[in-house]
Protein backbone atom coordinates (compact mmCIF):
# COMPACT_ATOMS: atom_id res chain seq x y z
CA UNK A 1 0.00 0.00 0.00
CA UNK A 2 1.04 3.73 -0.96
CA UNK A 3 0.65 7.05 -0.25
CA UNK A 4 2.69 8.56 -2.20
CA UNK A 5 1.62 12.44 -1.46
CA UNK A 6 3.10 11.60 2.23
CA UNK A 7 4.85 8.84 2.90
CA UNK A 8 5.46 4.71 1.70
CA UNK A 9 4.19 1.96 3.70
CA UNK A 10 2.88 1.07 6.53
CA UNK A 11 3.87 -1.10 9.17
CA UNK A 12 3.49 -2.83 12.62
CA UNK A 13 4.99 -2.05 15.67
CA UNK A 14 5.43 -5.18 17.44
CA UNK A 15 6.13 -5.84 20.89
CA UNK A 16 8.18 -9.58 20.49
CA UNK A 17 9.82 -11.99 23.37
CA UNK A 18 12.03 -14.40 22.48
CA UNK A 19 11.01 -17.74 23.00
CA UNK A 20 12.03 -20.23 25.12
CA UNK A 21 14.86 -17.93 26.91
CA UNK A 22 12.25 -17.02 29.30
CA UNK A 23 8.85 -17.59 31.12
CA UNK A 24 6.45 -15.13 32.48
CA UNK A 25 4.72 -15.11 36.11
CA UNK A 26 1.91 -17.51 35.65
CA UNK A 27 -0.28 -15.83 38.33
CA UNK A 28 -0.73 -12.50 40.02
CA UNK A 29 1.24 -11.57 42.54
CA UNK A 30 4.05 -14.56 41.75
CA UNK A 31 7.32 -12.86 41.86
CA UNK A 32 9.71 -12.66 38.53
CA UNK A 33 13.68 -12.77 37.38
CA UNK A 34 13.99 -9.18 35.68
CA UNK A 35 13.37 -9.19 32.45
CA UNK A 36 15.38 -6.73 29.82
CA UNK A 37 12.97 -4.77 26.97
CA UNK A 38 15.20 -3.09 24.10
CA UNK A 39 13.56 -0.34 22.83
CA UNK A 40 14.91 3.15 20.97
CA UNK A 41 16.24 6.18 21.76
CA UNK A 42 15.42 7.75 25.05
CA UNK A 43 14.35 10.63 22.81
CA UNK A 44 11.89 8.79 20.47
CA UNK A 45 8.84 6.83 20.86
CA UNK A 46 9.68 3.48 21.60
CA UNK A 47 11.86 4.27 24.96
CA UNK A 48 9.03 6.10 26.84
CA UNK A 49 6.46 3.57 25.39
CA UNK A 50 8.50 0.97 27.08
CA UNK A 51 8.25 2.37 30.20
CA UNK A 52 4.87 2.16 30.48
CA UNK A 53 4.73 -1.24 29.74
CA UNK A 54 7.51 -1.98 32.75
CA UNK A 55 5.29 0.61 34.77
CA UNK A 56 2.01 -1.57 34.17
CA UNK A 57 4.26 -4.88 34.36
CA UNK A 58 4.87 -3.50 38.19
CA UNK A 59 1.37 -4.53 39.07
CA UNK A 60 1.77 -7.91 38.18
CA UNK A 61 4.97 -8.04 40.59
CA UNK A 62 6.88 -8.66 36.92
CA UNK A 63 10.01 -6.15 36.83
CA UNK A 64 11.33 -5.30 33.39
CA UNK A 65 14.18 -2.67 32.99
CA UNK A 66 13.71 -0.92 30.02
CA UNK A 67 16.88 -0.67 27.56
CA UNK A 68 17.39 2.14 24.99
CA UNK A 69 18.97 1.31 21.59
CA UNK A 70 19.10 2.24 17.80
CA UNK A 71 15.83 0.82 17.07
CA UNK A 72 14.42 -2.89 16.01
CA UNK A 73 17.39 -4.01 14.13
CA UNK A 74 19.82 -3.68 17.15
CA UNK A 75 17.17 -5.08 19.15
CA UNK A 76 15.75 -8.67 17.28
CA UNK A 77 19.85 -8.98 17.42
CA UNK A 78 20.31 -8.32 21.26
CA UNK A 79 17.06 -10.87 21.11
CA UNK A 80 18.95 -13.31 19.45
CA UNK A 81 22.21 -12.92 21.60
CA UNK A 82 20.05 -12.73 25.00
CA UNK A 83 21.06 -9.13 25.43
CA UNK A 84 17.25 -8.73 25.66
CA UNK A 85 14.18 -10.74 26.06
CA UNK A 86 11.40 -8.85 25.12
CA UNK A 87 11.68 -6.01 22.31
CA UNK A 88 9.74 -3.41 20.36
CA UNK A 89 10.29 -4.04 16.73
CA UNK A 90 8.51 -3.49 13.37
CA UNK A 91 6.53 -5.87 11.55
CA UNK A 92 8.20 -5.56 8.43
CA UNK A 93 11.91 -5.86 10.38
CA UNK A 94 10.45 -8.78 12.54
CA UNK A 95 9.61 -10.70 8.89
CA UNK A 96 13.09 -10.07 7.98
CA UNK A 97 15.14 -11.24 10.98
CA UNK A 98 12.35 -14.26 10.62
CA UNK A 99 13.28 -15.38 7.19
CA UNK A 100 17.25 -14.12 7.27
CA UNK A 101 16.52 -11.41 4.80
CA UNK A 102 18.29 -7.67 4.69
CA UNK A 103 20.87 -6.91 7.18
CA UNK A 104 20.19 -10.49 9.09
CA UNK A 105 22.19 -12.97 7.50
CA UNK A 106 21.16 -15.96 9.58
CA UNK A 107 17.71 -16.46 10.55
CA UNK A 108 16.00 -15.96 13.87
CA UNK A 109 13.01 -18.27 14.51
CA UNK A 110 12.52 -18.47 18.10
CA UNK A 111 10.56 -15.22 18.68
CA UNK A 112 7.11 -15.14 19.22
CA UNK A 113 4.82 -11.88 19.06
CA UNK A 114 3.15 -10.50 22.31
CA UNK A 115 1.02 -7.64 20.88
CA UNK A 116 0.31 -5.17 17.90
CA UNK A 117 1.15 -1.75 19.64
CA UNK A 118 0.20 0.93 16.66
CA UNK A 119 0.71 1.78 12.62
CA UNK A 120 3.61 3.48 11.29
CA UNK A 121 4.53 5.12 8.12
CA UNK A 122 7.50 5.97 6.33
CA UNK A 123 8.03 9.49 5.81
CA UNK A 124 10.23 11.24 3.27
CA UNK A 125 10.51 15.11 3.88
CA UNK A 126 12.52 16.95 1.28
CA UNK A 127 14.62 20.50 2.58
CA UNK A 128 12.65 23.70 1.46
CA UNK A 129 13.97 25.07 -1.39
CA UNK A 130 15.27 21.83 -2.78
CA UNK A 131 13.04 20.96 -5.72
CA UNK A 132 12.59 16.47 -5.63
CA UNK A 133 9.83 15.14 -7.65
CA UNK A 134 11.05 11.27 -8.55
CA UNK A 135 13.16 9.27 -6.47
CA UNK A 136 15.98 9.00 -9.19
CA UNK A 137 16.54 12.80 -8.16
CA UNK A 138 17.82 11.20 -4.63
CA UNK A 139 21.18 10.61 -6.55
CA UNK A 140 23.90 13.04 -5.61
CA UNK A 141 22.02 13.84 -1.91
CA UNK A 142 22.61 14.17 1.58
CA UNK A 143 20.03 11.38 3.26
CA UNK A 144 19.04 10.93 6.40
CA UNK A 145 18.30 7.44 6.67
CA UNK A 146 17.96 7.15 10.53
CA UNK A 147 20.11 5.37 13.22
CA UNK A 148 22.51 2.34 12.35
CA UNK A 149 20.39 -0.77 13.50
CA UNK A 150 17.00 1.21 13.37
CA UNK A 151 13.76 0.52 11.48
CA UNK A 152 13.97 3.95 9.02
CA UNK A 153 17.58 2.70 8.41
CA UNK A 154 16.33 -0.67 6.96
CA UNK A 155 12.97 1.14 5.23
CA UNK A 156 15.45 3.19 3.40
CA UNK A 157 18.13 1.35 2.06
CA UNK A 158 14.70 -0.97 0.73
CA UNK A 159 13.38 1.94 -1.09
CA UNK A 160 16.54 3.69 -2.93
CA UNK A 161 17.49 -0.11 -3.75
CA UNK A 162 14.09 -0.44 -5.70
CA UNK A 163 14.75 2.92 -7.13
CA UNK A 164 18.21 1.68 -8.51
CA UNK A 165 20.26 3.91 -6.14
CA UNK A 166 23.50 2.52 -4.61
CA UNK A 167 23.98 4.12 -1.10
CA UNK A 168 27.70 4.65 -2.89
CA UNK A 169 25.45 7.29 -5.23
CA UNK A 170 24.27 9.32 -1.88
CA UNK A 171 25.71 10.68 0.92
CA UNK A 172 24.30 9.07 3.84
CA UNK A 173 23.49 10.46 7.17
CA UNK A 174 22.92 8.64 9.98
CA UNK A 175 20.53 11.19 12.05
CA UNK A 176 18.30 10.85 14.80
CA UNK A 177 15.05 12.20 14.61
CA UNK A 178 16.05 14.94 16.67
CA UNK A 179 19.11 15.25 14.83
CA UNK A 180 16.92 15.86 11.20
CA UNK A 181 15.58 18.73 12.47
CA UNK A 182 18.59 20.37 13.47
CA UNK A 183 20.22 19.51 10.00
CA UNK A 184 17.14 20.58 7.97
CA UNK A 185 16.99 23.59 9.68
CA UNK A 186 20.48 24.24 9.17
CA UNK A 187 20.48 23.61 5.57
CA UNK A 188 23.20 20.28 6.23
CA UNK A 189 20.42 17.58 4.87
CA UNK A 190 18.76 17.47 1.96
CA UNK A 191 15.92 14.32 2.37
CA UNK A 192 15.07 12.87 5.47
CA UNK A 193 13.67 9.21 6.31
CA UNK A 194 12.17 9.28 9.02
CA UNK A 195 9.64 5.84 9.84
CA UNK A 196 6.99 6.50 12.97
CA UNK A 197 3.36 6.83 14.19
CA UNK A 198 1.20 9.25 11.91
CA UNK A 199 0.81 11.66 12.69
CA UNK A 200 4.60 12.72 13.30
CA UNK A 201 5.79 14.98 16.06
CA UNK A 202 9.35 14.84 14.19
CA UNK A 203 7.58 15.31 10.95
CA UNK A 204 5.93 18.57 11.92
CA UNK A 205 8.48 20.43 13.49
CA UNK A 206 10.51 19.93 10.02
CA UNK A 207 7.69 21.37 8.05
CA UNK A 208 7.41 24.30 10.47
CA UNK A 209 8.29 27.41 8.30
CA UNK A 210 8.14 25.61 5.68
CA UNK A 211 11.71 24.66 6.40
CA UNK A 212 10.88 21.21 4.65
CA UNK A 213 7.83 19.67 2.58
CA UNK A 214 6.38 16.24 1.74
CA UNK A 215 8.31 14.03 -0.82
CA UNK A 216 5.19 13.93 -3.74
CA UNK A 217 6.88 12.48 -6.85
CA UNK A 218 5.71 12.78 -10.45
CA UNK A 219 2.99 9.65 -11.40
Amino acid sequence: MLRINKYFGFYIVFIIFLFFRFSLPVSYGQSADTIILATGSEKGVYYPLGQGIAEVAKKSNIKINVLSSQGSIENLYWLSKNKAQLCIAQSDTVYSAYNGLGRFTEKITNIRAIASLYTEAVHMLIRNPLSVRKIEDFKGKRISIGPEGSGTEANAIAILEAAGITLSEIQILHLSSEDSIKAVTEGKVDIVFLTSGYPSEAAKLMMQNKGAYFFEPNP
